[in-house]
C-alpha cells in the first residue's frame, strides 16, 4: 500500500470555517410565557359533559365529597355551561379540593378544575336605598300607603255647578271689552290689497265651468 493511500486527507477550508460558526436559535415565534394563576377561594369544575351529573342526587354526592375535604361557602351548578362553581372560606381549602379533584373522572369524564375569581366572604348590600318617605307617592305605581293612612269614600259628583260658580268665596275676574276701540290704519297698510280666503265652489259648478 502506498503512503498516499494510508494518510488521511486534510479537511477542506469550507468545513473548517463552518464548524467555527456559532449556532443560533430563533425564539421569536414562541408564544409569551403565561404567568401561573394565583390561587383563590373559588374553583371551577369543568368538562362535566354528562348531563346526568346535574341530577339532584348526583350533585348532592359530589357536594358531599367536596365537603369532606373543606366546608363549602357557596355552590352553583351551571348545567348549560357544563360546570360547577364552588367557593370556600379560604384559599387553602380551595387548593386542597383542587388537588383532590383535578384530573379525576366524574361519571367517565376527566374533570378539569381551575381557579376562578375570588368570592368575597363579607358581601355588602349593593341594592339601592329607598327614597325619602315623603316622596314615595311620586313613584308610579305608588308603594303601600303610610301606616296611619285611612281610605275614604269619594263623594257624589256636583249636581249644581252654578251654585258653586256663584260662590262669593271664588276669586273675582275682571274682563275689559276692547272691541269698540278701532286702531288707525297705517297709510302703507291702507294701500295693500286685502287677502281673503274664499270657500271652494261646489264640484258640480267646477265641471260646468
Amino acid at each position: 500500500m502506498s503512503h498516499d493511500e494510508s494518510s488521511p486527507s486534510p479537511p477542506s477550508r469550507s468545513s473548517t470555517s463552518s464548524s467555527k460558526r456559532s449556532l443560533t436559535l430563533d425564539l421569536s415565534g414562541l408564544p409569551p410565557l403565561t404567568p401561573p394563576v394565583q390561587p383563590t377561594n373559588t374553583l371551577l369544575l369543568t368538562n362535566l359533559v354528562d348531563l346526568d351529573i346535574f341530577r339532584p342526587d348526583n350533585l348532592q354526592t359530589i357536594r358531599d365529597l367536596i365537603a369532606q375535604i373543606a366546608p363549602i361557602h357557596s355552590w352553583a351548578p351551571l348545567k348549560s355551561f357544563r360546570r360547577v362553581v364552588v367557593s370556600f372560606y379560604s384559599e387553602e381549602a380551595a387548593i386542597a379540593v383542587r388537588r383532590a379533584f383535578d384530573g379525576e373522572a366524574i361519571m367517565g369524564e376527566r374533570c378539569n378544575v381551575y381557579f376562578g375569581r375570588p368570592t368575597p366572604l363579607d358581601a355588602k348590600d349593593e341594592r339601592l336605598a329607598l327614597p325619602d318617605a315623603g316622596k314615595l307617592f311620586f313613584i308610579s305605581p305608588p308603594p303601600s300607603p303610610p301606616h296611619d293612612w285611612e281610605m275614604r269614600l269619594e263623594g257624589a259628583p256636583n249636581k249644581l255647578p252654578q251654585q258653586v260658580g256663584a260662590s262669593p268665596d271664588l276669586p273675582a275676574i275682571a274682563v275689559e271689552d276692547m272691541t269698540e276701540d278701532l286702531q288707525e290704519m297705517s297709510p302703507i297698510d291702507f294701500n295693500k290689497p286685502i287677502l281673503a280666503h274664499t270657500s271652494r265652489p261646489p264640484v258640480e259648478l267646477m265641471h260646468h265651468a
